[in-house]
């Protein structure tokens, strides 16, 4: 099909990038395909195996079921997979433990909380390294605090005292790396600093934009938009930081599910590495399959959102590392649940 030439530009500016290995953890086609109903065909059969997976956000990091599904992965792998959004990490977590999704995918750190508060979930597979998420400032209060960016996160968030600053919502992965950072630099949030919970992307920059916020922490393709708005800084990147490992996006599942579908967990696993392959070798053919689903965004910044998402996955489902693991322990909360976890209860890396 014909590509404009606007939307070729684009992805040809994020093409360098999505060639090194990239980082996935999949809600963008998702919500295109589920949420707006513009499903592309499966090609599964009518005796394909049904696998109900759950991805957290539209954040451009969760694109490989979207990608999955549009080339036929899924199909191929003799799967019919009903992709749904949940709205956040910790309802993505809720929906596996509840029994209406079987499958998630999520940040490690909210899968290893639910297990240490009792949840029997199973780790099975990562499809990105870390998280590319940014703290973003108005200029007008970087200036005035004498903020700038740095590679020392302890000194960047140092700086944030009396400061407004949003998260997705309580709970999520953001909100918990804002608050251990913030702990780390000595502050105690929400004494400290105001931390105020904002879901939609669009709403996030206006409050920025108009004062109701200082800065936010967020994922691709928020602090992108909101550079582009202008009146914008970027204080921390974690995606351009060394942080492996760190808020790593999995493959999860109840136990008893995967003890009794381990053949269907593995072709999900399967299907997702075709996916992630399939990006990294046909850049802009997985980038335009990418950017139907978001049509409110500008090509620059889709370009950008994109590559910084892809630059931090493989091109294939990977294993959990006990690195991965150690990283997002201390991100568990309360730091008590972490206590009884261990790596080899809740990874299990056989079905790759």
């Amino acid at each position: 099909m014909p590509r404009s030439t606007s939307r070729s530009a684009a992805v040809r500016r994020a093409v360098p990038v999505l060639r090194a290995p990239w980082r996935a953890v999949p809600a963008l086609l998702a919500a295109l395909l589920v949420v707006a109903g513009c499903a592309a065909p499966n090609r599964a059969s009518a005796s394909s195996d049904k696998v109900r997976l759950v991805i957290p956000t539209t954040a451009i990091s969760w694109l490989l079921p979207g990608v999955a599904r549009q080339t036929g992965a899924f199909g191929r792998h003799g799967l019919s997979v009903q992709l749904t959004v949940a709205g956040s990490g910790p309802l993505a977590v809720q929906a596996v433990t509840s029994g209406s999704a079987d499958v998630g995918l999520d940040v490690l750190n909210l899968t290893l909380q639910a297990a240490g508060q009792g949840r029997d979930l199973v780790n099975f597979g990562k499809v990105f390294n870390q998280w590319d998420g940014q703290l973003v400032v108005s200029e007008k209060v970087a200036r005035q605090r004498g903020l700038s960016s740095g590679s020392d996160p302890g000194a960047v968030f140092g700086g944030l005292k009396g400061l407004t600053l949003a998260v997705v919502g309580p709970g999520t992965g953001d909100d918990a790396l804002l608050r251990a950072e913030l702990r780390d630099a000595g502050l105690t949030p929400d004494k400290d600093v105001r931390i105020t919970p904002i879901k939609d992307t669009q709403a996030t920059v206006a409050a920025l934009s108009t004062g109701r916020i200082d800065g936010f922490l967020r994922a691709s393709p928020v602090p992108q938009l909101a550079l582009r708005r202008g009146g914008a800084t970027t204080l921390f990147d974690f995606g351009a930081n060394d942080t492996q490992g760190l808020f790593a996006g999995v493959l999860f599942a109840d136990r008893r599910w995967l003890s009794t579908h381990r053949d269907t967990a593995k072709r999900l696993v399967a299907a997702l590495s075709e996916a992630a392959a399939f990006v990294r070798s046909h850049p802009e053919q997985g980038a335009d399959a990418v950017r139907s689903a978001y049509t409110g965004l500008p090509d620059e910044v889709f370009g950008q959102a994109l590559a910084s998402a892809l630059r931090l996955a493989d091109d294939h489902v990977a294993a959990i590392s006990e690195q991965d693991f150690r990283t997002n322990l201390r991100y568990v909360q309360p730091a008590s649940a972490a206590g009884g976890l261990r790596y080899d209860r809740v990874v299990d890396n056989s079905l790759l």
